[in-house]
């Protein structure tokens, strides 16, 4: 059941110490361990779905602005193609 739901924080919950594909491929590490060239595209991709340019992966979170920070967090929350993501504060 864990990798059948994702969850986007109005806060972004991003971890301020990980680039941003190393926050998107997070929930990858700790369920699927793949290896490091398969989670940087998966990473990629994610972040090209939620509206992000692939540049961005290699930034930290204090470089993007709010909504960059959203869509990061959408990214995270798809990374393992769930049925569901909840969604805290959708309309905020």
């Amino acid at each position: 059941i864990q990798n059948n739901w994702g969850v986007m924080f109005q806060s972004c919950a991003l971890f301020t110490s990980l680039t941003i594909a190393d926050n998107v491929t997070f929930p990858i590490d700790h369920l699927v361990h793949l290896d490091a060239d398969t989670r940087r595209k998966i990473a990629l991709l994610k972040l090209k779905l939620s509206g992000l340019d692939p540049e961005v992966a290699d930034k930290y979170p204090s470089e993007l602005s709010g909504g960059m920070k959203k869509r990061a967090a959408m990214a995270r929350a798809i990374s393992l193609d769930p049925q569901l993501v909840f969604l805290d504060e959708p309309t905020a």
